[in-house]
């Protein structure tokens, strides 16, 4: 039986959670590679159901994954186990390997940041989302990425989509974007805005003025759409990272089935034992969390019909 929370206050819940030694885990090869470029998209879906598959329900992942926190290819399994996060908390999480790190989840109201919703609405619109070549080993939904790198002496803007996009228009909405997101950063998940202001100063970086200058939170933001994917860490992040989810206009604020997966971690809350943890994610849902050491997974809408967006900020290892 589930356990489903409604946030009934702006009082933060702190949550004391253990993570399975998990490190002896060696990640599927990624879609990414030269050859999954040259499939079909009926080749795509195959391979990325069969490496999905064979990562998530191998007896190594099984076996080590909290019992009841079962999710095949996008979907999570509801009747299980866990414990369902619906409201802003602290999840300390302690892993033997380890130092404790923690994740925070937040509710961001429309009203308390309209540019950035507003924003996102038309960034995501623009986006030729079928051309995604960033779809991990899952087949379901979209990641692209954004952001600036060095070229010719100079900070150019950039992304990893085959799609050739009018790159004023889409970075006039990236910066508004990350603009507002340091804003929510300070206010809210203090943390991460601290290790990724201070990993851009002390790499003797700074974020361009086409990227919001000093008033910009990052150099880069991945963008995803309905995103599903399999348990993973991201080996190539320097640091905290942050994430908001906002919803395509017109469509369900509260898509079902949408979740960010905490597929690892067991905890006690209100004096129950639960294998495993999931974030409802809905509009405005923000998280700050760790991903080189937190393993996390995501489920895409049940509902066809339903868009949500994920807009990442960190700072990844060149």
């Amino acid at each position: 039986m589930n356990e489903r929370t409604n946030k009934t206050s702006n009082n933060t819940v702190v949550i004391r959670a253990v993570q399975q030694a998990l490190l002896q885990i060696v990640p599927t090869k990624s879609v990414s590679d030269p050859a999954f470029q040259t499939m079909n998209k009926a080749r795509r879906r195959e391979y990325a159901e069969k490496e999905s598959k064979r990562f998530n329900n191998s007896d190594r992942n099984r076996t080590q994954r909290a019992r009841d926190c079962i999710y095949v290819g996008s979907q999570f399994l509801g009747d299980t186990n866990v414990l369902r996060v619906d409201f802003n908390a602290d999840i300390e999480i302690i892993e033997n390997k380890l130092n404790p790190t923690h994740l925070s989840v937040v509710g961001i109201r429309y009203v308390n940041a309209p540019i950035f919703f507003e924003s996102s609405q038309e960034f995501g619109r623009r986006l030729d989302w079928k051309r995604s070549d960033n779809c991990r080993h899952c087949p379901e939904g979209s990641m692209l990425r954004f952001g600036c790198r060095l070229g010719s002496g100079r900070h150019v803007f950039y992304c990893d989509a085959k799609t050739k996009y009018n790159i004023r228009d889409i970075n006039k909405y990236h910066k508004k974007m990350n603009i507002e997101a340091k804003g929510i950063a300070m206010d809210h998940l203090p943390d991460a805005y601290e290790e990724i202001s201070g990993c851009i100063g002390n790499s003797r970086a700074a974020v361009p003025d086409f990227l919001g200058g000093f008033d910009g939170l990052s150099l880069e933001m991945i963008v995803s759409r309905n995103l599903g994917c399999e348990s993973h860490v991201d080996n190539d992040l320097a640091n905290k990272c942050i994430s908001i989810w906002t919803v395509a206009r017109g469509t369900d604020e509260d898509p079902d089935g949408s979740y960010f997966i905490l597929p690892y971690l067991t905890c006690e809350y209100r004096d129950r034992q639960y294998n495993g943890i999931v974030i409802k994610l809905r509009q405005g849902c923000a998280i700050e969390w760790d991903g080189r050491f937190i393993f996390h997974a995501s489920s895409s809408p049940s509902d066809p019909l339903a868009i949500i967006y994920g807009n990442w900020f960190g700072v990844t290892r060149v």
